[in-house]
C-alpha cells in the first residue's frame, strides 16, 4: 500500500509526458517550427541574393500559421508530429521521474526524506535522463514539423538513409544529437531548480499541515 515501484513510476511519467505532448504540446510546437522554418527559408533567399524575397514569406505569425494549415488541410493538420512528441516525451517524462528517484534512493539515507542538496542533484539527474532519451525524438519531431504546410507528409527514414549515405552512422548520430549542448545546460539546471523547488515547498506544506493538526491538541492542554 501507497508503494510504487520504479516501473510504476516510469509509467506515471510516461502517461503524464504523453497525454501533455498529444493533448497541447504538437499543435504548439508545429506552429513554432514553421514560423522557425520559414525564417530560415527567408534567410535563406536573401543570401541567394534572389529577386523579391517577400514573395515567399507566408506566415505573418502564429494565427496566420493556424489560418493557413486549416484552410490548407484541415485542423488536424496541426497535430502533425503526434507521434513522435508522444514518444519524446512520453518516454523522457518516464524516465525523468525513474532516474529522479533512483537518484534519491541512492544519495538519500534509507527511510528519511531527500535534504534540498540531494533534490537538486537527483533533479538534475533527472533532467540529462529525459533528454538523453529524448533528444533523437526531438530532432525528427522536428524536422516533420518544419516541413511546408503543402507537404503531405515527410518520409523520416528517407532523411536518415541519406544522411547515413552521406555521412555514415556516426553522421546519422550526430544529427539526431545536433544541439545537445544547448538542450542539456538548459534541461539539467531546470530540472534541478523544478525538483528542488517541488521539494522545498512540499515539505513546509507538510510542516504547517502538522502545525494544524496539532494545534487542537495544544489548545486542549493548555
Amino acid at each position: 500500500p501507497n508503494y510504487l515501484s520504479l516501473v510504476d513510476r516510469f509509467w506515471c511519467g510516461f502517461v503524464g509526458g504523453a497525454v501533455n505532448a498529444a493533448l497541447f504540446v504538437t499543435p504548439v510546437e508545429f506552429v513554432r517550427n514553421q514560423l522557425i522554418a520559414q525564417h530560415s527559408r527567408l534567410a535563406a533567399v536573401q543570401v541567394a541574393n534572389a529577386s523579391s524575397s517577400s514573395k515567399s514569406q507566408v506566415f505573418r505569425g502564429s494565427w496566420d500559421v493556424v489560418r493557413h494549415t486549416i484552410r490548407q488541410q484541415g485542423p488536424l493538420a496541426l497535430w502533425r508530429g503526434t507521434s513522435w512528441s508522444v514518444a519524446r516525451d512520453g518516454i523522457g517524462c518516464g524516465c525523468f521521474f525513474l532516474v529522479n528517484q533512483l537518484s534519491q534512493r541512492a544519495l538519500a539515507p534509507e527511510g528519511s526524506k531527500p535534504s534540498f542538496g540531494v533534490a537538486i542533484v537527483s533533479g538534475a539527474f533527472a533532467g540529462l535522463a529525459f533528454w538523453v532519451s529524448a533528444l533523437p525524438m526531438d530532432t525528427v519531431k522536428t524536422w516533420v514539423q518544419s516541413a511546408n504546410v503543402a507537404d503531405a507528409s515527410l518520409s523520416v527514414m528517407d532523411t536518415i538513409k541519406e544522411i547515413y549515405a552521406s555521412d555514415g552512422a556516426w553522421g546519422v548520430v550526430r544529427r539526431l544529437f545536433r544541439g545537445w549542448q544547448v538542450a542539456y545546460s538548459r534541461g539539467i539546471p531546470s530540472a534541478a531548480i523544478t525538483i528542488a523547488s517541488y521539494s522545498l515547498v512540499y515539505r513546509e506544506v507538510e510542516m504547517l499541515q502538522a502545525r494544524h493538526l496539532l494545534q487542537p491538541v495544544v489548545q486542549y492542554l493548555d
